[in-house]
């Protein structure tokens, strides 16, 4: 994989056959530049939101932080970039697997209503940088998740390491260089297209407590709008968690 990563991305890339996390490196790491990409193999301490761990076993995936430069890039809004990678994953998987996945408001991707990926997006202290993670579950058919994902994690099932070039690659021009998207209505639009929660009754978590709702809408900071207890309530990330 190394050398396939080298010839496509060059000097942007950096390869790992095993780390704790890319995107601890990238945030450990000094002098970050707009589009450099970390890619593992492995990672031995994948991180999720809530400070989940994230399934990254050897070679079962596809694991890689790309660093954006709010200040280069084409969007101003830092709650657009989750957004569009989970858009531009998404796409990537239709592209070149031929398979169509979902989102879970924000971050979480689903196939066939199992976890297969997620996006993690961190700023970088002290600068206008962020670190984008993306995980996504390619382990071959056979795999064991732990005991406490058993109920929810799935894998899209590709072992062709180019095919996994290819996704990482289409993935990073998206992100990198976002230009079918010329407005923020055209990546809230596209995401709310996938977003699989829309116009659906869900269970959520906010606080301590346990509630029911309706999923109206998601603003342009990409923001969830619930109606509840005959109210409604708009959310940011991280302030409720949606339970599938």
């Amino acid at each position: 994989m190394k050398d396939q990563l080298n010839k496509t991305f060059g000097n942007n890339v950096t390869y790992f056959e095993e780390i704790d996390s890319t995107n601890t490196y990238a945030k450990q790491k000094k002098n970050l530049s707009h589009g450099e990409l970390i890619v593992a193999r492995k990672q031995t301490a994948g991180r999720g939101t809530y400070g989940r761990q994230f399934f990254s076993n050897l070679n079962q995936g596809v694991y890689m932080s790309i660093i954006i430069d709010s200040n280069k890039w084409m969007f101003t809004h830092e709650k657009l970039i989750t957004l569009l990678a989970a858009v531009a994953t998404t796409e990537a998987i239709k592209d070149v697997l031929g398979v169509s996945t979902d989102v879970k408001w924000v971050n979480d991707l689903f196939f066939e209503r199992r976890k297969i990926g997620g996006i993690l997006t961190e700023k970088n202290y002290g600068a206008d940088i962020y670190v984008v993670g993306i995980g996504i579950n390619l382990a071959s058919i056979d795999v064991e998740f732990p005991d406490d994902l058993q109920n929810i994690a799935g894998s899209l099932y590709i072992k062709d390491e180019s095919t996994k070039i290819e996704l990482i690659k289409q993935i990073y021009d998206s992100l990198i260089n976002p230009m079918k998207w010329l407005e923020i209505s055209d990546v809230i639009g596209a995401y709310k297209k996938r977003l699989f929660v829309l116009n659906k009754e869900v269970d959520f978590v906010y606080g301590d407590k346990k509630l029911s709702g309706f999923v109206k809408d998601v603003d342009e900071c990409g923001g969830i709008i619930i109606e509840y207890d005959g109210k409604v309530e708009k959310f940011t990330s991280g302030e409720i968690r949606i339970r599938v």
